[in-house]
């Protein structure tokens, strides 16, 4: 009998289960079937509106300038108009310094070059008499020592005398005038004694006279071609020098010249001029202002266009994965209340903003959005508050 009722209870407490897991199982179906709700996520951050195109202007002149006159802060200005004058008295004392020794320079050049057209005037007039004497010892030799000179002359003529003298010596001996033969025989032996002399010691003599006059003149030529060339080398090399020492000198007056006119500083065009760092600003750089000392490449001024305008906002490191360059962004500005207008993210800085003293634990990074069409009134300076959508994320 207690079989017979425990049997119908078990059945009817599994029917109820299987009921249960049913309705669940149904339940879960009809929830995974519902799509989840999805929001837009955005991220709000301020900043400030600043000039997308900004003409930084810095000193131009080497090392370090006292500034004697300075335009005031947010002036107004036309191209041309001067901005800033730096000390230039020190570049005008070394100008004039330079200008002496520029001309000294100048003078010693003329003076080199006239020295190089004369010795090259030396060279051509000493190398041509050098070589005259050359030739006049080689017309010595011919004219004395070559075929038909003047020794072939004087042997022609000593042996005209021999001949005739001994035709008319066997005359004599034909005749018999003893005295005759005896003066006869005496000419003829002096001819012979001429022919001898001229034919055995003259001649090889006036030879190695002459060979000797013509080699030593040869060497006179070499040794003035040697020092002529030597003097105009000489020359060469100091015009060289002279016009190396006059370049150098100019192109320092050329440095000191435009250091001297890079101390007037104006205006590359109209608009207005900021200072790189005024006294209102709060920062550790030095205030810019007439009687500072400013350096070399330093930034002085800056020249905002305030047709072009963006915002600069921080963004928090927790936050800047999520901003993107072409995210959509609205802007509201104290000065617009209201108003919101529209911007695009244009740049992320890659590297953070230094912390500062008032919270040195923050880290945040740079954000331009740039402004497509910024209303009328908007100005450098104001701050605004951006909301930047980063696209939708789903409920969980």
């Amino acid at each position: 009998m207690k079989s017979a009722v425990y049997f119908p209870a078990v059945l009817l407490i599994a029917l109820v289960g299987l009921a249960v897991l049913t309705a669940d199982g149904l339940q879960s179906n009809e929830a995974a079937a519902q799509p989840r709700n999805r929001f837009e996520e955005t991220i709000v951050e301020s900043g400030t509106i600043e000039s997308a195109n900004v003409l930084q202007i810095v000193s131009e002149v080497p090392g370090e300038s006292v500034i004697l006159r300075l335009i005031p802060d947010g002036t107004t200005v036309k191209k041309g108009d001067l901005l800033v004058q730096l000390d230039d008295s020190e570049l005008r004392e070394n100008h004039a310094v330079l200008q002496i020794q520029a001309k000294t320079a100048e003078d010693g050049l003329t003076a080199a070059e006239t020295r190089l057209e004369a010795a090259k005037q030396r060279k051509t007039t000493e190398v041509a008499i050098a070589e005259q004497k050359v030739r006049v010892a080689e017309l010595a030799r011919k004219r004395l020592l070559d075929e038909g000179g003047e020794l072939d002359h004087r042997l022609s003529t000593i042996e005209r005398t021999m001949t005739l003298t001994e035709q008319q010596l066997a005359a004599s001996k034909e005749t018999g005038a003893s005295a005759e033969l005896r003066e006869l025989q005496a000419q003829l032996e002096t001819a012979r004694g001429e022919k001898r002399l001229l034919q055995d010691f003259i001649r090889p003599h006036e030879a190695a006279v002459h060979e000797l006059e013509i080699k030593t003149a040869q060497r006179e030529l070499e040794q003035t071609q040697q020092n002529s060339q030597s003097a105009v080398v000489e020359a060469v090399a100091t015009v060289a020098a002279g016009m190396q020492e006059v370049d150098s000198v100019r192109q320092e007056l050329r440095r000191i010249e435009q250091s001297i006119a890079a101390c007037q500083i104006v205006a590359p065009r109209d608009g207005v001029v900021m200072h790189a760092n005024p006294p209102s600003r709060r920062t550790n750089a030095s205030v810019l202002e007439e009687g500072a000392t400013v350096r070399e490449r330093q930034p002085l001024l800056a020249m905002p266009d305030f047709d072009q305008l963006q915002a600069r906002i921080l963004v928090h490191e927790s936050q800047i994965d999520r901003v993107k360059v072409g995210q959509s962004a609205s802007l509201q500005l104290g000065a617009f209340p209201g108003r919101k207008i529209a911007g695009r993210v244009a740049g992320i800085s890659r590297t953070p903003r230094s912390q500062s003293w008032i919270n040195p634990g923050v880290v945040e990074y740079a954000v331009i959005i740039e402004i497509p069409d910024p209303p009328d009134g908007m100005g450098i300076g104001l701050t605004v508050a951006a909301e930047i959508d980063t696209g939708a994320v789903e409920e969980r």
